[in-house]
């Protein structure tokens, strides 16, 4: 667009819009709200809105070369603030309060009652985006939150709690043989969300230390973890790639979520554990690990996160994924040994529920849950039939 048709838009219109030559438009100037129209010829398909985050020191401009490759494969409401308080690497007190204002105008204002968007921040952008969610979880208006290359300092699991049931006729302090009667009941302070996560990080390298520093796996998202350093993660077209096939509805997201967990073998405070989980070799979150009183049962509610989460492509049939345990205490010079392989089917699926013991006899029930990833880009896509699998 030319600059003499930023102009005569400006003079006609009656509002104060500016169009820079990259293709955002001003739609709100105290909100720091941009919309995007780029120039490549698109296809017309239903587009759920899109909304871009930058990080520090950046601006909405970042996102041009992603938004023209969204803009290209047909997305027709693609969005991004400016945050003045990035600019300078200052975090707003109350980000929430103002992202949650930026969605309420553009679901409610500017889209006229649209229910939900994707959301798509990097860097301090995503780490302020994913703390929106989990002060707003279920009233987030979020369909899909994907955070790029977020420095995570913690995820959901430090906010759990635990309560003691006594259930028995007598306030006394469990025994083994009270299992079945008196138990921990470990519940989440949020309440739940349908939001998608995905979270994908590469190297993150900076002046201030020398290695390679790697993101944070959060178990209620799916983690991707990509060959790119942190300068490229919202700008190469491979990430952009993903990104489409995230938001075009082509994976299953498949969560794996701890039930039930009763740990033997204590030490000499009478405690089991720690114990880390791994998941397809990949070890879950410091934040995750488990230790609790000797043969108390624990329960968990559905609302706890799930231990992980993993994405597979629609086109797949069944997944096949490998869990270890791994005992960080090494009580009396050995360590407990779990490790097994479920095969789960790949379709909606209200969860499958999968009993284990490891080498100790600690009794652990997971349930797996399979759900096709909602459609923000493109149309929904039928549910594949259910075929059955013979004997």
């Amino acid at each position: 667009m030319t600059t003499l048709n930023i102009w005569f838009r400006k003079l006609f219109s009656g509002v104060d819009l500016y169009t820079d030559p990259l293709g955002w438009t001003s739609i709100h100037p105290k909100l720091g709200l941009y919309r995007y129209e780029g120039m490549a010829q698109r296809r017309s398909v239903p587009s759920k809105p899109i909304l871009f985050l930058h990080g520090t020191l950046s601006s909405h401009r970042a996102w041009s070369k992603l938004a023209e490759q969204f803009w290209a494969e047909g997305a027709n409401y693609i969005y991004a603030v400016d945050v003045e308080s990035l600019h300078n690497a200052i975090t707003m007190p109350d980000f929430s309060a103002y992202l949650a204002e930026v969605i309420r105008f553009l679901l409610d204002v500017e889209r006229g009652g649209e229910p939900e968007l994707a959301l798509i921040a990097y860097a301090a952008g995503a780490v302020n985006a994913y703390r929106y969610w989990l002060e707003y979880a279920d009233q987030s208006r979020l369909m899909m939150l994907f955070l790029l290359a977020a420095p995570h300092d913690r995820t959901m699991f430090p906010l759990l709690h635990e309560q003691y049931i006594h259930a028995g006729p007598d306030n006394h302090q469990p025994r083994p043989s009270d299992t079945f009667q008196n138990f921990t009941r470990v519940e989440a302070v949020q309440t739940q969300s349908s939001t998608v996560l995905v979270n994908i990080f590469g190297n993150l390298m900076g002046p201030d230390f020398d290695g390679v520093v790697r993101g944070l796996r959060l178990p209620e998202a799916i983690n991707q973890v990509l060959p790119l350093d942190h300068q490229s993660l919202n700008k190469d077209s491979r990430v952009a790639k993903i990104l489409l096939g995230y938001l075009q509805g082509g994976y299953y997201q498949v969560k794996l979520k701890l039930v039930g967990l009763r740990l033997r073998r204590e030490d000499s405070e009478g405690l089991s554990g720690p114990v880390a989980f791994e998941v397809d070799r990949q070890r879950t979150p410091p934040d995750t690990v488990f230790q609790g009183i000797t043969e108390r049962l624990y329960l968990f509610e559905e609302r706890v996160p799930p231990l992980y989460t993993m994405a597979y492509p629609v086109t797949a049939s069944s997944a096949t994924i490998t869990l270890q345990l791994r005992d960080l205490s090494n009580v009396s010079g050995r360590r407990r040994r779990m490790y097994t392989r479920l095969h789960i089917p790949l379709k909606k699926d209200e969860g499958s529920i999968h009993s284990m013991q490891d080498s100790e006899g600690s009794d652990l029930l997971w349930r797996v849950a399979c759900q096709r990833m909602p459609v923000v880009l493109g149309e929904s896509a039928p549910e594949s039939p259910d075929i059955g699998r013979g004997i």
